[in-house]
Order: C-alpha cells, then structure tokens, then sequence
C-alpha cells in the first residue's frame, strides 16, 4: 500500500496533514480531506491487512456514516438479522435490521485504499512520533521497519491510532488520561470453527454471572467465527484469556467453538478510558484516542466514522489558520456527535455486560418481553424494519 517508503522523505516534506492511524477514522477523515484537495499523509505501525480485536460488527451508525462519505464498497459483508442475549438462566432473541458483521482487516485494508484512491498519500509499517512546534507546523518523526528514520512537517497532526495513543505527543502536552475504575480488558480471536452453533446473521452476547465480562461471538462472511470479549482484570489475571472466554460461554450454556484454546488472541488496553483534552498545538485527537466505552451495543466503529466527518470541516479550518480554540471547540463537537452515544452504550452495558444486575435484567426480559425495547434500540438505533423481540426459557 505505500507508495514511498519513509526512508525516501526528507526534512523538508511538507504536508497539510498528517494523521497517524489507518484505521476507520483516520481513513475516512484523509479521504474527506483529500478529496478537498490538501496534501494529506496517512501512516500507520501495522503492515496491513492486519488483526484487530473488535466484535466486526457495523451498525446504522457507521453504515450511515460511509453512505454520508460515499465510500465504495470494497469489503465482504454479512447481513445481521438476530441478535441472541445469553445468560446463565436464559436467551433472549431480539430481531435486528441495519446491521452487518464485517472482517476487519478486510475493512480497514479497504478504508485505507479508498483514501488513496482520493489522493492521500497512505505509509504502513510506519511509527510515528510526534515532536513540537516549530512555526506554523508540527514536526512528526517516522521510523520505517528498518529503523531509518525522516522527520515530516503539517500544518495539522491528527492522532487516530487507538487507545491511549494521545502518549504520541511530547510528554510536556500529553493530556490526563481518565479511566474507570472496574475497566475490562479487551481480547479478541478468529477462529476456524465449522460448527453450526453460531449461525450466519446471527450475534450472540453472553455475559457473565460471576462479574468477569462479556463475550461476543459472530460468523463473517467467509465463514470463520470472531470473537471480542471484555474480561475483568481479575478474571484475565487468574484464569488466563482462554479460560475466562470459556467460562462466561459455559456458564451460559453458549457453546464452545472449535480452536478456543488454540487460537491467537490479541488484547487491548482497558476499555473504557477518555484524555482530558482532545489535543493540543496543532494535533488533535481521533477515534478510540479521544475516548471509548466498552463497546456491548457493538458501535465502536460508527463512533470512529462519526467522529471523523465531524472532524473534518474543523481539520480543514485548522489546516488554513490554526485558533487557540480549536481543541476547544473540537471536544464540544465530539462530545455532541459521540460523547452521548458513548453514554448509553455504557448504561446498556452495565445492565447487560456481564456485572451483578445482568441476571435480573434478563429475569425481566423474559418475564416482560416488552422490556427488550430499550435494548433493541441501543444495539440497533436506526432500524430499518421493526424488531420483534422473543424469548427462549432455559
């Protein structure tokens, strides 16, 4: 995907912006910058494809999203129809619409070639680091696989490499990072599994009674299974990954795919965690790095694309004439387009992810069908047919 490796940039490369991470939202948001004609960079650690650990879901929000920014579809699709609440006690099947599971590397790969295809300049197996001001630009070192490194300058940086990647900016300007206390961790595996256990268009949510987390398991469209949980640092200090993955399945009588315990699973640093400020001179923070809840409603990737086309009209004013107020004025804009979303994700996830409360919601759930509405509406906000709830007593 590169199209001149690091080591052939020299000192005085200039660019109207650079964004570090080429996941969902920094490829969307060097797309929509592209396409207005600014010299944009685009540079991420990874080679890609690469792994990611995500439940590889798309909701209305990130469909919406990509239909608003007009990306090409050139990425592998699994309609959702059914989502499947698991608990010790019972299953709860609630009907869904405007909702896809989706491979990730296959996504990214293709967010990334959209956004080259508009004319951005796309660098993998590239690590950035960010240095201070000089002028009316930031300088951000680059360190190819080789280790040769060139230093590149933009009128604006935009950190959108994931959680916790605000340390990418000089230690005198990184911002506090908040984070909850009883934060999970995220882990995630692909499995070759040939089961009919878990079934095409269906996801499936277990949680835990015992307070270790949540698990979500879904079929992508080439067959194989994905598998994201948020695990308690307890539960993944004493019982290993694989174990506490396997217990919340067991104690909900979920079955056990094929190569649990054999497969290769990633992590991720704790969940839910949000910086202070949203940037600072010249650089401003994007997707999982401007902050994330533990994703149960299955949105993290409509929050990526979200964030990024709200960015987009401020990064090019930024662009043009740098404010003092911008990082000001861009966490404003975030909290009103992602912040409130990311608020009911984390109420629907401590009633149904994996804490002491989640037996009883299910309990009424079963008891009171109609008390799935509410569920229904935060897995699914925009859904393009009704959603017919139903309950299976176990």
């Amino acid at each position: 995907m590169n199209s001149k490796p690091a080591s052939q940039s020299d000192a005085s490369d200039r660019w109207c912006a650079c964004i570090v991470g080429a996941g969902p939202a920094g490829a969307l948001l060097a797309q929509r910058l592209a396409q207005s004609g600014h010299r944009v960079l685009l540079v991420d650690k990874a080679a890609f494809p690469r792994p990611k650990v995500c439940g590889g879901c798309l909701g209305g929000i990130a469909l919406g999203a990509l239909r608003e920014a007009g990306v090409e579809k050139g990425y592998a699709a699994q309609p959702l129809t059914t989502v499947s609440l698991r608990g010790p006690r019972a299953e709860v099947k609630l009907g869904l619409a405007n909702r896809q599971a989706i491979c990730r590397a296959e996504f990214d790969t293709a967010l990334a070639q959209s956004a080259a295809r508009t004319g951005a300049e796309v660098r993998t197996g590239v690590r950035a680091r960010l240095n201070p001001v000089q002028g009316a630009f930031r300088q951000v070192t680059l360190e190819d696989a080789h280790g040769l490194a060139t230093t590149v300058r933009a009128r604006l940086v935009v950190i959108a490499a994931g959680l916790g990647t605000s340390a990418l900016l000089p230690p005198a300007e990184r911002p506090t990072i908040k984070r909850r206390l009883d934060s999970r961790l995220g882990v995630g595996a692909t499995l070759h599994d040939h089961a009919d256990s878990y079934p095409p268009g269906e996801l499936t949510m277990v949680s835990s009674d015992e307070g270790h987390g949540y698990a979500g398991v879904v079929r992508l469209p080439d067959g194989r299974l994905d598998i994201a949980a948020a695990l308690s640092t307890a539960a993944a200090a004493e019982l290993g990954i694989v174990e506490a993955v396997a217990r919340i399945l067991r104690r909900a009588r979920a079955p056990l795919p094929e190569g649990l315990a054999t497969a290769t699973w990633r992590t991720a640093p704790r969940l839910t965690q949000r910086p202070e400020r949203l940037g600072a001179e010249r650089a401003l923070l994007l997707g999982d790095a401007a902050g994330y809840v533990e994703p149960f409603t299955g949105e993290g990737i409509g929050w990526a694309l979200r964030s990024a086309i709200e960015l987009a009209p401020l990064a090019e004013e930024a662009i043009e004439t740098w404010q003092p107020d911008i990082v000001e004025r861009w966490q404003r804009r975030h909290r009103r387009a992602v912040g409130r979303q990311q608020q009911r994700c984390r109420m629907v996830c401590n009633l149904m992810g994996g804490r002491s409360v989640t037996p009883w919601v299910l309990r009424a759930i079963t008891a009171a069908p109609w008390l799935a509405a509410p569920v229904v509406r935060s897995i699914d906000p925009t859904p393009a047919t009704p959603s017919v709830p139903y309950v299976l007593h176990r």
